[in-house]
């Protein structure tokens, strides 16, 4: 959060009531601590941001549904969402337990990972989740707002390859 208000952006945090943000700045905005609204606060938010930083999860169809960018956190390998081809993902780190070893993406997919939904199941698999790093968000944040701010684009070449990979 720090990155993106020193950038001079303004946050919204929405999702889940009652989690410590750890921030008191006057540009930084916990949304669900406004007990007298509701959850439409969150689709006028998601219209009008300038990108969102998230869960791969159902919210954030509400951000691609107003045309707006997100940076998709703990995504899955699966489904070839097209919105995955456009916006920065950091997709679920599955690593074999007590190994420093992370399975190919051809493994992850022969071993069914995407559909592993339970700690139990993970834990069945042998594997353990890593949660991303400080430092791969703040490269996503940096590259997101290099994006917007500068109109940079993605190499066409990785796009393809990202195709090709989500495709097979």
């Amino acid at each position: 959060m720090s990155q993106l208000l020193s950038a001079g952006y303004q946050v919204i945090r929405i999702g889940e009531p009652g989690l410590d943000i750890g921030v008191a700045d006057r540009h930084c905005h916990d949304r669900p601590a406004w007990t007298d609204s509701e959850g439409y606060l969150d689709l006028y938010h998601a219209a009008h941001l300038a990108f969102a930083v998230m869960q791969d999860s159902g919210p954030v169809g509400a951000v691609n549904a107003k045309g707006r960018k997100a940076i998709r956190l703990n995504c899955v390998h699966v489904y070839a969402n097209y919105n995955y081809l456009v916006d920065p993902n950091l997709f679920k780190r599955y690593r074999r337990r007590d190994s420093a070893e992370f399975p190919t993406y051809r493994e992850a997919m022969a071993a069914n990972l995407p559909l592993l939904t339970t700690q139990a199941q993970i834990d069945d698999a042998g594997l353990e989740m890593v949660e991303h790093d400080s430092e791969t968000i703040v490269a996503a944040v940096a590259e997101m707002i290099t994006h917007l701010e500068h109109g940079t684009t993605p190499s066409s070449a990785l796009r393809l390859r990202q195709r090709q990979i989500v495709m097979t």
